[in-house]
């Protein structure tokens, strides 16, 4: 079950596709099993990491990230571990959910100077799904950690993620990992979009319009 309109960006990983290929000193990034994307670390270089990237257009205004993942091997470098990166037209988000990083286990938001702890937590080997709320001219986020955010409160609430925007707007997925550790990382899908589904009104079918 996904909660928000992917009017923005709908991925779920059946294929590369147009996602450009950025991974770095040994990872790999590749779709395994079919409809999941899989971060594998285990060859890397002391550290690495496996990225993808793609340009999206967000725009200024406001916008929901929604991802469903699972640490197969927690792993990091420094406070990267599982790291999705969303450069909209006025700021950019980067977050990274993880263990064991310089800020402690849970997830690290970048607010443009530091790497702050935002959501104190160790995570499993489990499927989790997450909801952002990037809000007030992108400069704050909420998180809703496998929660509905219409029905429920929200865990994280006005996060400072006022990092500015870098480059052309875009979507990156990194996992990270070391020699030793060896991380591995699978999502399921990443979307991202304006509204929340309950408080989306499609439009009528092509039958029902006249």
């Amino acid at each position: 079950m996904s909660y928000i309109n992917p009017n923005i960006l709908q991925e779920d990983w059946d294929a590369l596709g147009d996602w450009v290929d950025e991974d770095g000193y040994g990872g790999v990034s590749s779709i395994s099993p079919a409809g999941q994307l899989y971060f594998d670390c285990r060859v890397v270089d002391e550290e690495g990491y496996a990225a993808r990237s793609k340009e999206v257009t967000i725009g200024t205004g406001d916008y929901y990230i929604e991802i469903r993942f699972k640490g197969d091997v927690w792993d990091n470098y420094t406070n990267s571990a599982l790291v999705t990166e969303v450069r909209a037209e006025t700021n950019r988000i980067w977050l990274s959910i993880g263990n064991g990083m310089d800020a402690g286990d849970g997830i690290i938001i970048f607010d443009g100077v530091n790497y702050n702890r935002v959501y104190s937590h160790t995570w499993d080997n489990n499927w989790h799904t997450i909801v952002f709320y990037v809000h007030n001219s992108q400069t704050d986020v909420d998180i809703w950690i496998d929660k509905d955010p219409v029905t429920e409160e929200a865990d994280v609430t006005d996060a400072d993620c006022s990092s500015a925007t870098l480059g052309e707007e875009s979507v990156k997925e990194l996992g990270y990992g070391t020699e030793n550790r060896k991380g591995e990382y699978h999502i399921d899908y990443l979307y991202i979009g304006s509204d929340l589904k309950e408080t989306y009104t499609s439009p009528l079918p092509a039958f029902r319009r006249s």
